[in-house]
């Protein structure tokens, strides 16, 4: 029987804690995942521009999601890695939180 696994991911990089700057967070492995999916919280207060992005290999990068709202959603089975692309840097808000979960093989 498969495990359920959750990730909260990190919001880096941030020169200043609280606000991130442009570029890419670390990548998560979802390799051994199946049933994938995101569920991520926007604080009021949130001022920056990002996607939740997906990869086969590492290489090439695909929006999954648009980080502009709360929302929820899947992860096609293709994307054995994540990340979060900031576009354009600003306020994380206090409550921002972005989940990545599926079940480990």
């Amino acid at each position: 029987m498969s495990q359920p696994e959750t990730i909260t991911m990190g919001w880096t990089p941030q020169t200043v804690p609280g606000t991130l700057d442009t570029g890419s967070t670390t990548t998560v492995d979802m390799r051994q995942w199946t049933d994938k999916g995101y569920d991520f919280v926007r604080d009021a207060g949130a001022a920056f521009v990002g996607n939740l992005e997906g990869s086969v290999a590492g290489q090439n990068w695909t929006t999954v999601s648009s980080l502009a709202a709360s929302a929820q959603g899947a992860i096609a089975a293709q994307y054995n890695w994540v990340r979060v692309t900031i576009g354009t840097g600003g306020a994380l808000g206090a409550t921002t939180m972005l989940k990545v979960s599926g079940k480990v093989l």
